[in-house]
This record gives C-alpha cells, sequence and structure tokens, in this order.
C-alpha cells in the first residue's frame, strides 16, 4: 500500500507522469492550458499504453513478451499475465515496475522496467532475468499500432546514418500471405509515420526489428518486434536488456467540437450515483466516501461464506437460530457488514445486496477453493442456500433494521462465481422471489447484474417472459466494465422501459484487471479513460443509478496514507475529483436530455432538475474532453439565457477552476483543456 500511496501521490502532485506547461486564459475565462498530460503513459504492471502530445492521443501499447517454443504462447508485462507487480517512484523521478512473468511450460522470468519521461516521450530501460531455466524463442519487446490510425503509415529503418529500408503497411488483409512484411537484421532507430503523427523508436544498439501484420491472428493491428534476448534457453539467472527511448512528434488535433442541445427525455430519470461496498471496508476510507458523496443507492455483499461456513442443521425449514447469530461477532468481518449496512440504511440510502460466492459445501463437484469461478449450485442443496439468504435478510432486518431493496447474484451469466445459465436464472428468480415473499420481506430481484453491457441484454429475457418470475423481478442490471457502443448501451435501456423496469448500473467501472496492478487506479489515465465511460453510460443507457466500484479501499477513490505516529490521511485521486464534481453538479433526482457532440473524444451528458424536466433554463450540462484542447461551440439552449456558470477541472490539477460563459442567442463558446471535465450550469437572467 506504501508504494501505491507514493505512486498516486506523485502523480497527483505532477511528478511521476505530469508534464507542467504554462497557462493561459481562454475568451470564455477557462484555461486552454495548464498542467498538460504526460506524453507517456503505462498501466499498473508497466505496459505502455497510450502516447501524447498536448494531450492528443495516439493509442500505441508496448510490452515485454517471453516466448515459448515456436511462439506455442508467450507471458508478458501485463497486468493479466504477470504476478507480484510492485511500483515506486525514485527520488530522481524514475517510475519503476517489477514483476515476474509466468510461462506455460512452467518456466519463470523476472522483469524490471524502468521509465523517465521526456517532454516528447519516454526512455524506457528493460531488464528480463531468469528464474529458472527456460525454453524460449525468445524475449522481446513488443509495440502495437492500431490498424484503423496506422493503415498505410509509412515505416523507416535506419543503422547509424545509413537507411536500411522504407516500407508502408498494408492497408487490405491478404489472408495467405506472409504477415511478416517487414524483417531487418540490425537496425537502431525506426520511424512509423501516419500523419499528423509520427512515432519514433531509438534503440542502445544495432538489433534485429521484425514488423508484422497481427490481422492473421484475429488482432486488429500492426506490431513491431525487438528481440533483445534469443532462445533456445535462457539459463537460470542470466539477464537480457534493452534500453529504447520513445517519441511522439507531430501537431495536435484541436479542431473545433460542436455540442447541440435537444429535449429532455421524459423517461430519462436519474436518481445520482451510489456506490458498491464489497471489499476493503476496514479502515475509514467507506464512511468518508459516503459523507462525501453522499450516495443514492449502495451495493452491499450478502456474505453467505462467513453467514453458514458449514451447514447449520439437517433441516433447510427450521433454522438454527443460535447458531446464525453467533457469527455475528464484534470485530469480525460480518459485523463489519452489517453495520455498514445499517449506516447506509439510516441515511436512507435504498441497498442491493448480492451474492459473490457460496460456502464450499453448496457447490457442486469436489473442492476448487473460495476465488475460483464457474461454480454451480449442487442440485440437492438449493433448499440450503434459500434459508441461507433468507435467514440472513430477515436478521438483517430484525437486528439492524435494515431491509434491502434489491437481491442479485454477482455476474452469473459468466460465473463470478456462481454461475446460472439464462434458464436457471429465471428459475432462481422465481424460487427465492417466493421464499422472500413467504418471509414476509419486501426485497424484490435484481434481473441480469451480468459483467458486461455488450452482447448480455438477452439473458434476462426467459425470466422477464415468464409470468411465475415476472412479479419478482424489482429492476434490471449490468455492470459496465470495459464499455459498450452507443447501440449496445441503447439495447439494455429498451429492454428495461418495455417492461417498465428502472435500470441500474450495479457497477460503474473501465478496467476489470486492474485490482491485478492498483497502482494505475490513481492516474490521469485511469480517472480519463473512467470518466468517458461514465458520461457514454449516462448519455446512452440512461440508468436510474450508477454505482461506482467502490466506495471503499478497493479500487481507491481516497487513498489511505498512514504518515507516522498514528496519524491518518485520506488523499484524493483524479478518479475521485472527476466524481465528486459529477455527483455535486448533477441534480438530484435529474432528467436525462439528449444532447450530441461531434467528435467521439468529447463526451456529454445533460441534466434538469426532476421537479421541472422541461426547463432549459436549468439545465446542467456535462462536457469531458479527453483530447487536446479545443474550442467548443454548444447550441440550442435557450435564447432568453445570458450566461452559464462553469466548473472546469483537468485530470491533472489538484482543484476546479469557475467562470462565467456568456450566452448569445441560444449559443455559447468555451475553450475545453485537454483531459477535462466542463460542468455547466444554466441559471435564470
Amino acid at each position: 500500500m506504501k508504494q501505491a500511496v507514493q505512486f498516486m501521490l506523485a502523480l497527483i502532485l505532477g511528478g511521476g507522469g505530469v508534464c507542467a506547461a504554462g497557462a493561459g486564459e481562454s475568451s470564455a475565462g477557462l484555461p486552454l492550458e495548464t498542467a498538460l498530460p504526460a506524453a507517456a503513459h503505462f498501466d499498473g504492471a508497466g505496459r505502455l499504453c497510450l502516447l501524447t502530445t498536448k494531450g492528443d492521443p495516439v493509442a500505441v501499447s508496448g510490452e515485454i513478451r517471453v516466448a515459448g517454443p515456436a511462439w506455442a504462447f508467450y507471458g508478458a508485462s501485463t497486468p493479466w499475465s504477470a504476478t507480484g507487480v510492485t511500483f515506486e517512484v525514485e527520488s530522481n523521478g524514475v517510475s519503476v515496475w517489477t514483476g515476474v512473468i509466468p510461462l506455460d511450460n512452467g518456466g519463470q522470468a523476472r522483469y524490471e522496467q524502468r521509465v523517465r519521461l521526456l517532454p516528447n516521450g519516454a526512455e524506457v530501460s528493460l531488464a528480463v532475468t531468469a528464474l529458472s531455466d527456460l525454453a524460449i524463442e525468445g524475449v522481446s519487446y513488443v509495440m502495437q499500432f492500431p490498424w484503423r490510425v496506422f493503415s498505410e503509415a509509412q515505416l523507416a529503418l535506419w543503422r547509424g546514418t545509413s537507411t536500411v529500408a522504407e516500407v508502408q503497411a498494408p492497408a487490405v488483409y491478404q489472408p495467405g500471405k506472409d504477415p511478416r512484411f517487414f524483417r531487418a537484421a540490425a537496425v537502431d532507430r525506426i520511424s512509423v509515420r501516419a500523419e499528423p503523427f509520427r512515432i519514433g523508436l531509438t534503440l542502445d544498439r544495432p538489433r534485429a526489428a521484425t514488423f508484422q501484420d497481427d490481422r492473421e491472428w484475429g488482432s486488429a493491428a500492426y506490431s513491431l518486434l525487438i528481440p533483445f534476448g534469443k532462445g533456445p534457453r535462457l539459463p537460470r539467472g542470466e539477464t537480457v536488456r534493452l534500453q529504447a527511448v520513445l517519441t511522439l512528434t507531430g501537431e495536435p488535433d484541436r479542431e473545433p467540437v460542436r455540442i447541440t442541445v435537444g429535449a429532455a427525455d421524459p423517461g430519462g430519470r436519474f436518481e445520482g450515483f451510489g456506490g458498491n461496498f464489497v471489499y476493503g471496508l476496514e479502515g475509514p476510507v467507506a464512511t468518508a466516501l459516503v459523507a462525501r458523496l453522499e450516495p443514492v443507492r449502495a451495493r452491499i455483499e450478502m456474505a453467505l461464506l462467513e453467514w453458514e461456513p458449514d451447514n447449520d442443521n439437517a433441516s433447510a425449514d427450521e433454522p438454527d437460530w443460535a447458531r446464525f447469530e453467533a457469527r455475528d461477532t464484534p470485530g469480525s468481518e460480518l459485523r463489519r457488514r452489517f453495520e455498514l449496512a445499517a449506516l447506509l440504511a439510516k441515511r436512507g440510502v435504498p441497498l442491493c445486496i448480492s451474492v459473490w460466492d457460496l460456502p464450499e459445501w453448496m457447490y457442486e463437484g469436489p473442492r476448487r477453493g473460495r476465488w475460483e469461478s464457474g461454480r454451480t449450485v449442487a442440485a440437492s442443496q438449493w433448499p440450503e442456500v434459500m434459508e441461507s439468504a433468507g435467514t440472513y435478510l430477515v436478521y438483517l432486518k430484525k437486528r439492524y433494521g435494515v431491509e434491502p431493496v434489491l437481491f442479485s447474484f454477482n455476474e452469473p451469466e459468466t460465473g463470478v462465481r456462481v454461475l446460472f445459465s439464462a434458464e436457471q436464472h429465471r428459475e432462481m428468480i422465481r424460487r427465492f422471489g417466493e421464499r422472500f415473499s413467504a418471509l414476509g420481506l419486501k426485497t424484490k430481484i435484481l434481473l441480469a447484474d451480468v459483467a458486461t453491457p455488450r452482447g448480455t441484454e438477452s439473458y434476462g429475457v426467459y425470466a422477464l417472459s415468464d409470468p411465475a418470475s415476472l412479479p419478482y423481478i424489482g429492476a434490471v442490471a449490468f455492470h459496465s466494465w470495459g464499455g459498450a457502443s452507443t447501440l449496445e448501451y441503447g439495447a439494455w435501456s429498451a429492454l428495461a422501459r418495455r417492461f417498465d423496469l428502472p435500470l441500474d448500473v450495479t457497477e460503474l467501472g473501465w478496467d476489470p484487471g486492474a485490482w491485478r496492478a492498483p497502482h494505475e487506479l490513481g492516474t490521469p489515465y485511469y480517472a480519463v479513460q473512467e470518466l468517458k465511460m461514465i458520461l457514454d453510460v449516462l448519455a446512452h443507457a440512461r440508468p436510474r443509478s450508477a454505482l461506482l466500484w467502490e466506495y471503499s479501499n478497493d479500487y481507491p477513490l481516497l487513498v489511505l496514507n498512514r504518515a507516522g505516529a498514528g496519524r491518518e490521511t485520506l488523499d484524493e485521486t483524479p478518479r475521485f475529483r472527476f466524481l465528486e464534481q459529477l455527483v455535486h453538479q448533477t441534480p438530484r433526482p435529474a432528467v436525462a436530455w439528449d444532447v450530441e457532440a461531434s467528435r467521439s473524444d468529447v463526451l456529454v451528458a445533460a441534466f434538469s432538475p426532476a421537479s421541472n424536466p422541461a426547463s432549459p433554463s436549468s439545465l446542467v450540462l456535462h462536457i469531458a474532453n479527453t483530447g487536446a484542447a479545443r474550442k467548443a461551440t454548444i447550441s440550442g439552449l435557450p435564447v432568453r439565457l445570458a450566461k452559464l456558470q462553469g466548473i472546469r477541472l483537468m485530470a491533472t490539477e489538484l482543484a476546479a477552476a469557475e467562470s462565467r460563459i456568456p450566452v448569445r442567442d441560444g449559443q455559447a463558446e468555451l475553450e475545453l483543456p485537454a483531459w477535462s471535465l466542463v460542468s455547466l450550469t444554466a441559471t435564470e437572467p
């Protein structure tokens, strides 16, 4: 945790990833450029994920790959592959990642990556050490260039002052043709040019290089492979190294954006933001976020593993209440969950309670461990599962005065960790709905609660089409991990409206793998990607509520810093500041408006108070600019409006700035800084 805190603070305060620049004032009073984003961005495991020029992003990636013989498999320096990742920022500003890359043949290699940021890129030093005798094809640094951006890119390769070759990336993929469209035996400089950008790579010494078309393997990208360790064997303890300088040059895209405000959506009621309270509940973070962000809804865990680790008795109809109540002991994790639920309920926050995993004795098949996915409920244990869930809710109600409004199994379509087919999901809803009703509980069942919005909206159709299940459904839900297209978000909205049910986003998050290397959660890069996804969800899915993952010390919005002598502080991340602005500037409850932007890297959402939904004079407009600074023109504002109140926050800034934006004849102009959230509030003249 200490390393994570140092990482987040370094980024927030301007070191280890933030390049300073001069500030200028726009005509609307909002600074056009202040602390610009860094020129290179890396994820929690050290994978290069973005290069930028003055905030204009180019989605270039780079990672270490240790390949097995004939490239039959490989391990990489990515959050999904590497283990034991650590991170620190040294006093000289150099960022250092270390981790272990496991291989499918049982071998392991340790990597160290050191990065010194440059005004237009980064200097990268790599070292890979075999932890056992490795049978490998080789060790390479692999950069990937998206096909949509780099189609027909011009490639130039040099050795010293001599040009080795000039080639062009193929626009059309040709099956059956050698995907390796260029190989060089020894080069020390490479240029990849796709107007208006040029990416440069300078190597520490002449090395082999291969360009290939990855569409051969189903990836819409080109790859550049720079080997720096050769097989067929890398002895234990041997280290291979590479040093390279990455640069991005070119003028950023500052094309203005046109934003058009339409009409209010009568069905687009948005209650507001809330949070998940599942992991990392120890410490002050959860209660601090409850106080500072005032969740309108919350999702908590039904911890059946803690409630009934062993069967209470042989009867599913006669609970051993003394045994259950004995589990609720002072200082226990279960007591902490109950007390947090009571705190939220006392504040009037409606709760959804979800099952993540079950006690081992309830599962089908042999023991597999708590964190295994894809488990199914043993057919003979269904009555016991319902008894356990029912007693949990009854006890929560009687002892703590808490009655959740919704109940679900978390991500059942993928089995994280309990798996249901669509038909089994329907049966679960009917069974639990009947049981809760018989117990006198008002808790309804949450439909779907699936892991992704992409192509999953049909999962709940069986239940919605079943007259025996439909009365027990209280809402529809999905998780936003990885995002979705406008049409996919719209499909969820249409499904919920068709059956007159509210739609909740019960896990609002961008990268489901960030827990593996959580250092990146405190970076401006992660904050901007998450902000982009949030506004996309609000604009196109039109949910009733959106619950961030999490309002706790897991995926932390606030970082607990123990400063010594028992002193603790909670340090803000860029994610927190963006969310705080959205929370406090959005009316509660609100009605969504139709609003469009002419650029895909500018995201917009608009709301007015539900008490006066059709009044444009109380409109709030959120604008997220995820690229370089640019001018925005807003049209469709009320003609009588004279000004907008503006609050602008950049991902690289510690505080927001305020200004007034003049409005003339229903139009307004302002400057959007790079990587920023601008919230505009219409006020009566």
